[in-house]
C-alpha cells in the first residue's frame, strides 16, 4: 500500500496527466532546488536528490490521484495496482555517451547567456561536470495508467450495469411473485375464515344435536323401564288368570276328537296318580296350537288352583324313583298305539315358555341342580340348601354369569 502526505496529494491534483510518449520537464524552481541540493550534498546523494524531486510526479502518484478522485471499490483498486506494478517493473538506467555531454574545461569560456529550460542537457556550473544526464524513458500506450484504468473502469461499469439489470429483473420477478403470494394468501385467509365460521356453526349444531340426543336417550331409557314394568304387570295378570291351567303334552290326537274325549283322558291320568278330578273341577279343556306333524298339548283349566297343585305333586311322586319306561305314559291312560311318555306341567305364556327354556339350558351349562316353575314363576337353585333365584328375565341369567 502506497501512503501519501497531504502535500503530495495536493500536488497530484494540481498536475495534469502525462501524454503517451512525452517526457516530463522540470520547472526552473525544480532546477534551482536540484542545484542547491547538489552544492550542499556529497556526490553520492546527488542521484537520490534528483530522484526525490523528479520522482514525485510519476505514474504511482497519478494512480493515487485517480484513486482519491472517486475509485472506492477495494477489489478494483488492488487489481489496478497489481497490473501497474507488473506492467512497469524497475529497470536499471544506463547513462548516455560521454560525447553527448558538454563538459567545460579549465580554459573554456561560457558564451551562452540565454535561459535554458532543459537543465539536464546543459550544465553551466563547473561543480556539476561529473553529473550525467539521463533520457526520460518513454512509455507505451498500454503502459499508461490512465488508459488501462479507463478501460477497466468501463468494464467495471458495464459489469455493474449488467448486474444491476439482472438484479432489477430478478427483483421485479420477486416483487410480482410476492404480490401474487399476497393475493393468494388473502384468498386462503378468507377461505379459512369462511371455513372457521362454518365449523363454528357446525359445532354449535353438533352440540345442540348432542344435547337433544342425550335427552332422547334418557327419555328412551325411562320409556323402556316403564314398558318393562308394564309387561311384567301384564304377565302377572295373565299368570294370575291362568294359575289353575295344566298342560298335558305328548298325547296323540284322535280323529274327530271332542271335549268329552279330552275329559276322559284327564280323568284317566288322575286315576293313575291317585288324584280324583271330577268333571265339575274342569272349567275348560281344549287342544292348544302347534305344528301339524306334532302332538298338540291338551289345555285343562281347573276351577281351583289347589287341585292343580295336587295333580302336579302326585305326578312328580309317581315318576319319582321309576325307570323311564315305567313313568307316566299313554299306555297307562288307555291311549292305543305306540307307548309314549306323558308330560304334565303348568301352562306358561309364550314369553315365559321361552325364558323357561333358556333357564333350563343355563342350568345344564352351569351345573345348576334344580330348575322349576311355580304359578308361572321360574326358579333356579344351584344345590341343596342354597337360595333359589327367581328368573324374571334373561338379564338375570347374564348377571348370574358375571357374578359367578
Amino acid at each position: 500500500m502506497i501512503s501519501l502526505t497531504a502535500a503530495d496529494n495536493k500536488r497530484c491534483k494540481s498536475q495534469p496527466a502525462a501524454a503517451s510518449g512525452d517526457t516530463e520537464r522540470e520547472s526552473p524552481s525544480s532546477s534551482t532546488q536540484l542545484r542547491d541540493h547538489c552544492r550542499s550534498q556529497p556526490r553520492a546523494d546527488t542521484r537520490s536528490a534528483h530522484r526525490a524531486i523528479s520522482g514525485r510526479y510519476d505514474s504511482r502518484h497519478c494512480y493515487e490521484r485517480l484513486r482519491h478522485q472517486g475509485l472506492r471499490l477495494r477489489y478494483a483498486t488492488q487489481l489496478v495496482r497489481d497490473r501497474l506494478v507488473i506492467a512497469m517493473p524497475r529497470t536499471a538506467r544506463s547513462p548516455p555517451a560521454v560525447s553527448n555531454l558538454l563538459l567545460p574545461g579549465p580554459s573554456t569560456d561560457l558564451t551562452q547567456t540565454s535561459s535554458e529550460p532543459d537543465i539536464p542537457s546543459v550544465i553551466i556550473e563547473p561543480e556539476l561536470r561529473k553529473i550525467t544526464t539521463r533520457a526520460k524513458r518513454t512509455r507505451g500506450v498500454d503502459l499508461i495508467p490512465g488508459s488501462e484504468f479507463t478501460q477497466f473502469r468501463i468494464e467495471i461499469k458495464e459489469m455493474l450495469s449488467s448486474w444491476k439489470t439482472e438484479q432489477e429483473v430478478t427483483m421485479s420477478k420477486l416483487v410480482k411473485e410476492v404480490s401474487d403470494l399476497k393475493v393468494q394468501n388473502e384468498k386462503i385467509h378468507k377461505t379459512n375464515v369462511d371455513i372457521e365460521k362454518a365449523l363454528e356453526f357446525m359445532n354449535g349444531q353438533y352440540e345442540e344435536m348432542r344435547t337433544k340426543i342425550g335427552i332422547l336417550e334418557n327419555e328412551r331409557s325411562l320409556y323402556n323401564d316403564n314398558i318393562l314394568r308394564l309387561e311384567m304387570k301384564v304377565e302377572e295378570l295373565q299368570n294370575s288368570s291362568k294359575r289353575s291351567i295344566v298342560e298335558f303334552r305328548n298325547i296323540p290326537q284322535k280323529e274327530k276328537e271332542t271335549a268329552a274325549d279330552l275329559m276322559s283322558l284327564v280323568s284317566s291320568v288322575g286315576k293313575v296318580v291317585n288324584v280324583e278330578i271330577p268333571s265339575t273341577e274342569v272349567r275348560d279343556i281344549y287342544r292348544g296350537p302347534g305344528k301339524p306333524d306334532m302332538n298338540k298339548a291338551v289345555i285343562c283349566e281347573l276351577s281351583r288352583v289347589q287341585t292343580k297343585h295336587e295333580l302336579l305333586a302326585a305326578v312328580r311322586e309317581y315318576n319319582k324313583g321309576r325307570q323311564h319306561s315305567d313313568k307316566l305314559n299313554t299306555e297307562l291312560i288307555g291311549v292305543t298305539g305306540k307307548r309314549l311318555p306323558v308330560y304334565i306341567s303348568e301352562h306358561l305364556l309364550p314369553s315365559a315358555r321361552k325364558l323357561f327354556h333358556q333357564a333350563r339350558e343355563f342350568a345344564k351349562q352351569h351345573s345348576y341342580k334344580y330348575c322349576w316353575v311355580v304359578d308361572g314363576k321360574i326358579y333356579l337353585r344351584k344345590d341343596d340348601g342354597m337360595r333359589a333365584v327367581w328368573i324374571r328375565s334373561a338379564s338375570i341369567l347374564s348377571d348370574l354369569i358375571q357374578h359367578k
